[in-house]
């Protein structure tokens, strides 16, 4: 009789826990996995630190190939065409991206900047500032269907963590 009051209790404490963690995963307090989002250890890039293992007449930290030329995001800030010249409003860049022809370029201050890389009319090699702010980082961005195709995105996340569309391709 006794054993079999014992095992009464620890089934009953084992529900009541087993009920609570039920709960709490529920209300969404405890989350045994989330598929939703990754997690990347986004670090600072140190210039001074890529200095010194080379330091030439350009020191770039990306590059990004198009048909009309090659744009340089240098170490410091600046954006450059075929090693030949800048754009000339922007010397804080920290990324940038392409998606067809046109190049997106996120700024320390989280301004966002686009400049159109083909054959253009315009005189002066400055680019455009976009209508978001607060951008902290840029995302490229691809969803296709099996039999259909699909569109490419490059993504701004703001430092309120909102996602915001800056140019869409889709074919």
């Amino acid at each position: 009789m006794k054993a079999l009051k014992g095992i009464t209790f620890v089934l009953t404490i084992t529900t009541v826990a087993l009920a609570i963690v039920i709960i709490l995963m529920c209300t969404g307090v405890i989350k045994i996995c989330d598929n939703t989002s990754k997690t990347t250890n986004d670090i600072t890039v140190d210039t001074k630190e890529l200095s010194k293992i080379k330091d030439g007449d350009y020191n770039y930290i990306k590059l990004v190939n198009t048909k009309y030329g090659t744009y340089y995001l240098l170490s410091n800030g600046k954006v450059n065409i075929d090693l030949d010249r800048d754009l000339s409003n922007i010397n804080n860049a920290i990324d940038m991206a392409l998606l067809n022809d046109e190049l997106i370029i996120l700024t320390k201050d989280g301004k966002v900047y686009k400049y159109y890389t083909g054959i253009t009319t315009k005189a002066t090699l400055e680019a455009d500032l976009a209508n978001v702010e607060n951008v902290v980082k840029l995302v490229e961005y691809g969803s296709r269907r099996k039999d259909a195709g699909g569109c490419n995105y490059i993504i701004g996340i703001t430092s309120d963590n909102s996602y915001v569309t800056l140019l869409e391709s889709c074919v």
